[in-house]
């Protein structure tokens, strides 16, 4: 979302569109307020993107809306659950009763 005015970083629009290319980056381009929309509209069509003018909040909406149909992708995560076990104290009480089953008979 931008003006298309270079006025700010030290990368100019044509050097940006030079490395979206070279990294083939789709780049949708939304134009606010007085826009250069002709640089924008040339940074969109070159990297495969669409050029959206945005007058208000409304339609800024459906500009979001529009690129979220466009680049819908699936997001998986993978799950981690920690588990606690307890089966070290059941396995240590029973050896200490076996222990002490089999003292009781030595004892005899």
């Amino acid at each position: 979302m931008s003006d298309g005015e270079h006025n700010s970083g030290s990368i100019s629009p044509k050097d940006a569109l030079k490395l979206i290319k070279e990294k083939n980056i789709r780049v949708y381009t939304i134009g606010i307020g007085e826009a250069d929309s002709a640089l924008m509209q040339k940074i969109a069509q070159e990297s495969g993107g669409v050029y959206y003018p945005a007058t208000d909040a409304k339609e800024l909406q459906s500009v979001y809306a529009a690129i979220d149909t466009l680049e819908s992708s699936k997001i998986s995560s993978k799950e981690y659950k920690l588990k606690d076990y307890y089966f070290q104290t059941v396995l240590l009480l029973s050896c200490g009763f076996l222990l002490f089953l089999l003292y009781r008979e030595l004892k005899r």
